[in-house]
C-alpha cells in the first residue's frame, strides 16, 4: 500500500533530465536580460518608473505613520480582515525602505516570476519570450501592479517555487506547502499556480487538483487558526467593500448564484478574443496529444468549479484584478500546445506566435492607459513637493478639496498625505479653520507662504475632506 503511494512523494522533472550543472543552470536566464530591457524600455517610455504610482491602501504597507495620520487599513488588521499573515511580516520590513525600492524590487520580482514560468514551459528561446510577454502583460496585473508593496512577498514566494520546480523537480507535498504559505499572501495566486502546474503535469490532473483543493482548505483553516489565536476570532471579518453575502438558506443561494453568473458574463465579455483564441490554440493541441489535452481541460474545470463554489459560498465580490488565475488558464492553453508531442516546425510556431500576438497587444494597451491614468496623481505629487520645498516652511497645511484638481480627482486626501510623508518626508497636515479662512480672502495661489513661515496648500474650492477613504 505504501509503495503505491510512494510516486506522490517524488520529485519530477518538467523536462527529461535534471538541471544539475552550472552550464545548465545558466542556461536557465539566457535570454532574461533581453526580456527584462525591453520591460525596462516599456516602462521608462510609459513614465511607471519615473513617476511612481501606489493605490491609497497600499501605504499602510510601507509607511511609518507620523502624528494624526489615519491609515486605511493597517497590515495587522488585514490579517483579519483577508488573511495576509506574511504581507504582514514583510510590511514590517517595508516600513524602513524607501517606496522607489520597493517598486524595483516587485517588478523585478514579477519579472523572474514570468521569465521562470516561461522556463517551466519551453526550453526554447523563441517559446520562452512569447510566454514571458503574455504572462507579464496579463491585464489583471496591469492593476495588481499598482499595488506592488502588498504584493511584492507573493511575486518572490511564486517565482522561488517555480524555481524550485526548474531545480529539484515538481513535487505535490511541496506544491501543498506553497499553496499554504501563498494563502497567507495573496489567496488568489494558489489557482493561478495550479494552471501552470496542471499544463506542465497533465498526467497528474488528478492528484493536482486533489491537493490543490485540500492545501487550499488548509491555507483557510491555518489563516483562522492564526485570527482565533492573535484576535479572538476563528475565521475572517471581511472588509464592507467586498459585499460579502454568505450562505443562510435557500434565497441567499439564489442570490449569490445570480452574483457569479453575472461574474462570468463580465469575464467573457472582458476576455472574449483571449478565450477564443485559447479555444484554438487547444484544438490544436488536440490534434498533437489528445490525452493530455483532455487531461488539463479536466484539471482547468475543477479548479474553475472549485473558484465558482468559493465565490458561491462568500457571495464575494471579485474585482477584475483578482482573475488572475483566468489568464493563467489561457497561458496554460498556450503550454499544452507548445509542450504537445511532436516536432518543434514552423507551422506550429507560427500558430503559436499569431495567437500570442493579439493577447500581448492588447495587454500592452491596457497597460499602457492604466500607467497613464495613475502617473498623472504622481506627476501632480512631485510638482506639489518641488513647490513645498522651494519655501522652505517646515509646517505646511493643505486648504480646500484636492479633488478639485483635476489630476487628484480620484486620489483622497488621506491617500495624498500619505504618498507626501512616504516619498518626501512632507506632512501635508490638514488646515486648520482659522488657517484656511484668512488665506481664502487673499488672491489665489496653490501655494501660499505665511509670514509665521508656515506653508499652506491651497485647492481651487472646497473643503478638505478628511473623512473620505
Amino acid at each position: 500500500m505504501g509503495q503505491s503511494f510512494s510516486y506522490l512523494m517524488k520529485f519530477y522533472a518538467p523536462f527529461p533530465g535534471r538541471i544539475n550543472s552550472q552550464k545548465e543552470y545558466s542556461a536557465l536566464f539566457q535570454g532574461f536580460g533581453v526580456f527584462l530591457a525591453i520591460i525596462l524600455l516599456f516602462l521608462v517610455s510609459s513614465g511607471a518608473t519615473q513617476h511612481i504610482y501606489f493605490e491609497h491602501d497600499d501605504w499602510d504597507f510601507m509607511t511609518k505613520l507620523a502624528p494624526g495620520m489615519v491609515p486605511y487599513a493597517s497590515p495587522w488588521q488585514k490579517t483579519l480582515s483577508e488573511g495576509r499573515w506574511v504581507n504582514w511580516v514583510w510590511s514590517l520590513q517595508a516600513n524602513n525602505l524607501p517606496a522607489r525600492f520597493i517598486y524595483c524590487l516587485y517588478m523585478l520580482g514579477y519579472c523572474l516570476l514570468c521569465w521562470l514560468s516561461s522556463c517551466l514551459i519551453s526550453s526554447k528561446f523563441f517559446y520562452r519570450m512569447l510566454i514571458a510577454f503574455l504572462l507579464f502583460f496579463s491585464v489583471p496585473f496591469s492593476s495588481l501592479s499598482l499595488w506592488s508593496a502588498t504584493l511584492t512577498p507573493m511575486v518572490w514566494l511564486s517565482a522561488l517555487f517555480v524555481f524550485s520546480i526548474l531545480i529539484v523537480g515538481f513535487n505535490l507535498f511541496l506544491f501543498a506547502f506553497y499553496n499554504i504559505v501563498i494563502f497567507l499572501s495573496y489567496s488568489a495566486m494558489i489557482s493561478s499556480i495550479t494552471l501552470i502546474v496542471l499544463s506542465i503535469f497533465p498526467y497528474f490532473c488528478v492528484e493536482i487538483v486533489l491537493f490543490y483543493g485540500v492545501s487550499y482548505l488548509l491555507g483557510v483553516l491555518t489563516s483562522f487558526f492564526l485570527n482565533k489565536v492573535f484576535h479572538g476570532k476563528f475565521g475572517i471579518i471581511f472588509e464592507g467593500w467586498r459585499k460579502a453575502h454568505p450562505l443562510h438558506g435557500l434565497e441567499d443561494l439564489k442570490i449569490n448564484i445570480l452574483k457569479v453568473s453575472h461574474f462570468w458574463i463580465d469575464c467573457f465579455s472582458i476576455y472574449k478574443i483571449e478565450f477564443i483564441i485559447s479555444f484554438f490554440i487547444l484544438l490544436s493541441a488536440f490534434y498533437f496529444n489528445r490525452r493530455q489535452t483532455i487531461q488539463f481541460v479536466f484539471g482547468s474545470f475543477i479548479v474553475f468549479l472549485f473558484e465558482t463554489l468559493i465565490q458561491v459560498a462568500s457571495g464575494l465580490d471579485v474585482p477584475v484584478r483578482s482573475t488572475y488565475w483566468i489568464w493563467c488558464f489561457f497561458i496554460g492553453a498556450f503550454s499544452v500546445f507548445i509542450r504537445a508531442e511532436g516536432s518543434d516546425t514552423r507551422i506550429k510556431r507560427s500558430v503559436a506566435f499569431l495567437g500570442a500576438v493579439p493577447i500581448i497587444g492588447s495587454g500592452v494597451l491596457i497597460w499602457s492607459e492604466t500607467i497613464q491614468h495613475s502617473t498623472k496623481v504622481s506627476e501632480y505629487e512631485y510638482y506639489l513637493k518641488n513647490r513645498i520645498e522651494a519655501t522652505g516652511a517646515a509646517t505646511v497645511y493643505a486648504c480646500g478639496d484636492n479633488q478639485t484638481v483635476p489630476a487628484l480627482k480620484d486620489r483622497s486626501y488621506r491617500a495624498l498625505r500619505l504618498a507626501m510623508w512616504k516619498q518626501y518626508e512632507i506632512n501635508l497636515q490638514p488646515g486648520p479653520d482659522a488657517v484656511c479662512e484668512a488665506v481664502a480672502s487673499l488672491p489665489w495661489t496653490d501655494m501660499q507662504l505665511m509670514p509665521d513661515h508656515t506653508a499652506i496648500v491651497r485647492f481651487p474650492a472646497g473643503k478638505l475632506d478628511t473623512t473620505s477613504p
